[in-house]
């Protein structure tokens, strides 16, 4: 019995174990779908997202700001909050304590989207987390790369010394220290941004520096100067963001009166295009206690701004406020099947809408519209040509037209799926006629394949199996998206365990038949053994009992 219990506890465990591995690849599932149905349009995932194409210099004139996403006293009355980036699931914000190396100071994370990084629903724009426990210098800018999955900060000033040049490196999960990298002995850095499409970094230098505008390479080596900037109207600069050809950045205004102002670059054609004043329609604040201190992208064409402000009773806040530009998105148009799709042009208006052409091939019709991975209702739709209107386009699109045969009306002939059921049924037939012997004869092996479906047999796992590597068939051939890789990786982890699974079960199958064998030649053995003991007490008893002669002649 002990070897017994052990060969099912050691069942037990592996079955527990697979049965684990595979709840943790349906999470994987259910949560990669979760999520994207909980993702905005146009957010992406981790700011992957390639930048909107503005629509014109002219873009950035008269932004709308009124909306507000995020309010949030100061540290202190005097401290300031410097800079705020976006990163996969934060809105992050560093707000410098003092002037003071021995002052640590704050960076505050907001939750980017409706859920966490582990899936958990929360409050969008809500404080996720805030710590405290590294002097960040000036903190002037910052930039997240989803490439490293890290947040760089400029430093601007280098009170603690021997951090000239440097930008420090944040882990955009914990908010802490991880590293530092050294770009230059010649100046300290105000602000920096990062250009996803083209995996480059763009820094603004200090006074030293000229004010100038650098492009880095992925390695942080400066691979172009674009020269010194013009702080008018201001004195000085606050930091800066990237999005496609253009840099942002707000000149310091704070205490001049003439309000705030954000100044517009090109990099292609490495200079200033515009400067343009800027109302977020504060009317509860002091206008010379109101400072812009920091611009990030957080979706295609969406931008937000951080502002520092005093209200009128005295309460030091700081604000997001958020806009969006006049930007124009790419449209690409897939076809499977045979038929042709398309538009007139290539790209959409923020808010707009765009006319998608279809016309199936001959024998063909439509059979689906998949706009950013998702079907869309096609009823009503002509199937053999007609105009899928797409409304209020916010985002990049990417729409796959779906042509398939059309279904000729004749008499259908017989499926491998009928021809199969046929079968079954004339062999479920021929058992019914089986004469009784051939029944008693097969009947071992029909318990025996009974008791090994009892025992773990492998035939629904098969049938399984053959379904899970049908749909992965299916997954394949189309789009590879990051969900359908995730699913994907998830349906071949579960057939793998699925194998698995069924070795382990034959294993113990052959395990459990071996030991039953050796307790049946133990328990014949044992008896062989109590039967020769008990005659050989039996033949003792009779020895004691002979006299000397008989004793003597039996000798």
């Amino acid at each position: 019995m002990k070897g017994s219990t052990k060969l099912f506890r050691g069942t037990v465990r592996k079955a527990l174990t697979c049965t684990g591995a595979a709840l943790a690849a349906l999470s994987i599932i259910y949560l990669s779908e979760k999520n994207s149905e909980l993702i905005p349009e146009g957010v992406g995932h981790g700011c992957e997202v390639e930048a909107a194409v503005i629509a014109s210099d002219d873009a950035f004139f008269d932004l709308d700001w009124d909306n507000l996403l995020i309010e949030a006293d100061a540290l202190s009355g005097s401290s300031v909050a410097q800079s705020v980036c976006v990163t996969r699931y934060y809105i992050i914000v560093m707000e410098n304590a003092a002037e003071d190396p021995n002052q640590p100071d704050r960076v505050t994370a907001y939750y980017r989207l409706p859920y966490d990084e582990n899936g958990n629903a929360v409050r969008q724009f809500s404080r996720a987390k805030s710590v405290k426990d590294t002097d960040w210098e000036h903190c002037n800018g910052m930039a997240y790369n989803p490439r490293t999955d890290k947040v760089y900060v400029s430093l601007y000033t280098s009170l603690q010394g021997g951090n000239d040049g440097d930008v420090y490196i944040m882990n955009p999960y914990t908010l802490g220290y991880e590293d530092r990298i050294h770009i230059s002995d010649a100046y300290n850095i105000l602000g920096i941004g990062y250009d996803s499409a083209e995996d480059r970094y763009v820094i603004q230098t200090d006074g030293k520096g000229g004010y100038a505008l650098k492009v880095l390479d992925g390695s942080f080596r400066v691979i172009d100067d674009l020269g010194a900037c013009d702080p008018s109207p201001g004195r000085n600069f606050n930091d800066l963001c990237v999005c496609g050809d253009y840099v942002l950045n707000y000149p310091v205004t704070a205490g001049t009166g003439i309000g705030e102002y954000l100044n517009v670059y090109s990099l292609s054609r490495r200079g200033l295009v515009g400067t343009f004043p800027e109302d977020y329609g504060i009317t509860d604040a002091d206008p010379n206690t109101v400072e812009t201190e920091s611009v990030c992208e957080l979706g295609q064409g969406e931008f937000l701004a951080l502002v520092n402000l005093t209200t009128n009773e005295g309460n030091r806040k700081y604000r997001l406020y958020r806009a969006t530009v006049p930007a124009d998105f790419s449209v690409s148009v897939l076809t499977s099947g045979e038929g042709n799709a398309g538009g007139t042009t290539g790209t959409a208006c923020r808010g707009g809408n765009y006319d998608l052409l279809y016309e199936a091939a001959d024998g063909y019709r439509l059979t689906g519209i998949v706009i950013n991975g998702k079907a869309v209702n096609i009823d009503g739709q002509d199937r053999n040509s007609g105009i899928y209107k797409v409304e209020n386009i916010q985002s990049d699109q990417t729409i796959e037209v779906r042509f398939a045969p059309a279904v000729a009306t004749q008499t259908p002939h017989p499926t491998e799926k009928t021809l199969t059921k046929e079968r079954v049924k004339a062999g479920r037939e021929s058992v019914k006629n089986m004469s009784s012997t051939a029944a008693v004869s097969g009947s071992s092996s029909a318990e025996e394949t009974a008791g090994g479906k009892q025992s773990g047999g492998t035939g629904g796992d098969n049938i399984l199996l053959r379904k899970m590597i049908h749909s992965v068939k299916n997954m394949i051939q189309g789009d590879l998206s990051v969900s359908r890789i995730l699913k994907l990786s998830a349906a071949l982890l579960l057939m793998a365990l699925l194998v698995v699974s069924a070795i382990i079960l034959k294993v113990d199958r052959v395990r459990k038949r071996k030991h039953r064998k050796f307790e049946e030649r133990r328990r014949v053995d044992e008896a062989l053994l109590l039967k020769k003991r008990e005659e050989d007490i039996k033949f003792a008893g009779r020895i004691s009992q002979m006299s000397y002669e008989e004793l003597k002649d039996l000798r």
